[in-house]
């Protein structure tokens, strides 16, 4: 169902741009908090653009061992934690320098799965499928339509940790990081990234 909304959202807007022309597009990609990103704007008038990006795109993957007395304990993970976002890029008095409003939607999670005396899997995710966020930032576009960008913000919204561990000590230290993760009132968010505007 997801992909069939995608590939409809895809085929409106390149109808949208073969329509309208090209002239008022642009691409970027680079890194995010959440890793991979990529994104496309679109400029509704000078010194507002519109931008959906997707953050996270790319599923990391890590396997380790550590020990925890005296046991060694093999840990798999996998981070797909991320989410989509559509802003509005208002840019001060046309120049580079940007303030950006819009919503994220959120996906995925940090998960790993522990083979010690059981086996069990932890997870960290967002709190919310959808969240404000509010950033700063500043592009730099050449003559030759390449742009590099970047933006400091925060999305609204927190982090929670779960387990299906059924020992005391593991819920225990389970119950202290949601205690840590409550303590941020929002998640940081920070992408740099290379991109051209035709």
């Amino acid at each position: 169902m997801k992909l069939a909304a995608f590939t409809a959202a895809a085929l409106m807007a390149a109808t949208t741009i073969h329509a309208q022309g090209i002239e008022d597009w642009g691409y970027a990609s680079g890194v995010s908090s959440f890793g991979t990103q990529v994104e496309g704007t679109y400029a509704i008038q000078p010194g507002l653009d519109l931008r959906g990006f997707g953050a996270g795109v790319l599923t990391m993957s890590t396997s380790e061992t550590y020990e925890d007395d005296g046991d060694s304990v093999l840990v798999e993970g996998n981070d797909s934690l991320g989410g989509y976002g559509l802003m509005a890029d208002y840019y001060w008095k046309q120049s580079g320098f940007r303030l950006s409003l819009g919503m994220f939607m959120t996906k995925g999670e940090i998960e790993g799965t522990f083979y010690d005396d059981e086996t069990y899997t932890g997870t960290i995710a967002f709190d919310r499928s959808i969240a404000p966020v509010i950033t700063a930032g500043y592009r730099k576009q050449w003559n030759s339509g390449y742009t590099l960008a970047g933006e400091l913000g925060a999305i609204g919204a927190q982090l929670e940790a779960s387990s299906t561990s059924s020992d005391p000590a593991v819920q225990s230290d389970i119950a202290d990081l949601n205690s840590d993760l409550s303590d941020m009132a929002a998640i940081p968010y920070l992408s740099v990234t290379f991109g051209y505007q035709f």
